[in-house]
């Protein structure tokens, strides 16, 4: 990085979200982040349990929660 090797310790944060609300998240992350340019990568669901991708679905308490909020001016 920057013309040196580092060596860091790093915590991977795995967040489940719904793609509309991508550009919600990534803000406050590179707000809170150490690094200039954190590793944010959003990737798609192709397949799964039909059990897990259902109540995936199903939950909608979040983003029921942010749309709530950012109408709000929270």
């Amino acid at each position: 990085w920057e013309g040196k090797i580092e060596n860091s310790q790093e915590t991977m944060l795995i967040i489940k979200t719904k793609e509309k609300l991508t550009k919600d998240i990534m803000q406050p992350v590179k707000e809170k982040h150490s690094y200039s340019v954190p590793e944010i990568i959003f990737l798609d669901i192709a397949d799964g349990s039909e059990e897990y991708l259902n109540f995936i679905g199903a939950n909608r308490l979040f983003s029921s929660n942010i749309s709530s909020d950012k109408e709000r001016g929270k």
